[in-house]
């Protein structure tokens, strides 16, 4: 073979981007074929019930919808932990950060009438952040300060988060007309408006990937972000360059902190359900998450297909539909 013909060898940058494409096709795959063979064991009719598994969420915009709509906050997981995983971090705060978010995004859904729905949604989206932020702080400040490894501590804030959302937003918020644990209900200016009539689908998805893009950026196009990534990698090299390893790692879990905040409870309900447990796929998400924010985009609504084959159950009270979310029949 000559050297025109030498066949040209890979990069390790090149090598690492095949595998995670490779991992996370696998993953889908084998979760698929469990699927099936689950349904083929308890099913009557497997075929069409594969059929509808894999092609019902298609075949109508509502449910098409649902997915996207359920996509949404993966999204926001996705931008939030690639911060935290690119400083190389094991912060899982962002479920609880989720939690104390979405009661800040509450807070002030309920308490605040400011009469503009951009202000008011924004100061939603501010509040929760913070409060998203805080949640993550604690484990990031036990990590810097006395290196304790965060994966303990984040996963018992995630329960501190939750029993606070839970206590507030079923006690000190709840609306006693509402014949379920509800908060009161949302000022109108503070509710997310639809961008397809029809459909769940509201316009969260916009602020989803205005925040990709700007993780993208920040994490490959910026000093910042290149610091983040270097200590991710090499901690001690970073420390030998001269870069701030501790403040950068702490600036990374705040970052992922405020940005895992989605406008989700803004966008389909007029108010709050808190319910135990939290959703499993916001539990499960960063398995399926690698370092780059834009490919996430494909890997959740890879995730999220199948879920939605049959409509969800019509519900009666504004919110209800949060705490029934597990039951769908036809």
């Amino acid at each position: 073979m000559n050297k025109g013909q030498a066949k040209r060898i890979r990069t390790p940058k090149e090598i690492e981007q095949i595998f995670n494409v490779m991992r996370v096709i696998l993953a889908i795959v084998i979760a698929l074929l469990f699927a099936f063979a689950v349904i083929l064991m308890i099913s009557d009719e497997p075929v069409e019930a594969i059929s509808s598994f894999v092609v019902g969420p298609f075949t109508t915009l509502r449910r098409f919808g649902e997915i996207i709509s359920k996509m949404i906050p993966l999204l926001f997981t996705g931008a939030a932990v690639c911060f935290i995983f690119s400083a190389n971090q094991t912060n899982m705060a962002v479920e609880g950060g989720f939690t104390v978010g979405a009661l800040g995004a509450t807070i002030v859904a309920v308490y605040f009438h400011v009469g503009n729905s951009v202000i008011h949604i924004a100061l939603c989206c501010l509040l929760g952040g913070l409060f998203g932020m805080m949640a993550c702080f604690v484990p990031a400040f036990m990590y810097v300060k006395f290196d304790s490894k965060p994966i303990v501590s984040s996963l018992m804030m995630n329960y501190v988060c939750m029993y606070i959302a839970i206590g507030l937003i079923n006690h000190s918020m709840r609306d006693n007309t509402a014949g379920f644990n509800a908060s009161a209900t949302f000022d109108d200016t503070a509710i997310l408006p639809k961008l397809i009539p029809g459909t769940p689908i509201h316009f969260g998805l916009i602020i989803a990937i205005v925040v990709i893009i700007f993780s993208y950026f920040y994490l490959y196009r910026s000093k910042n972000g290149y610091e983040i990534r270097v200590i991710g990698k090499n901690s001690g090299f970073a420390t030998y360059c001269g870069m701030p390893v501790k403040r950068t790692i702490m600036k990374s879990q705040l970052i992922g902190g405020f940005l895992r905040v989605a406008p989700v409870p803004l966008g389909n309900e007029a108010r709050a359900v808190a319910a135990q447990p939290l959703d499993d796929d916001r539990r499960a998400a960063p398995e399926l998450i690698n370092e780059r924010p834009v490919t996430n985009l494909f890997e959740h609504f890879a995730r999220l297909e199948g879920h939605d084959a049959h409509p969800a159950a019509e519900t009666v009270g504004a919110g209800a539909a949060a705490k029934f979310d597990e039951i769908v029949h036809d």
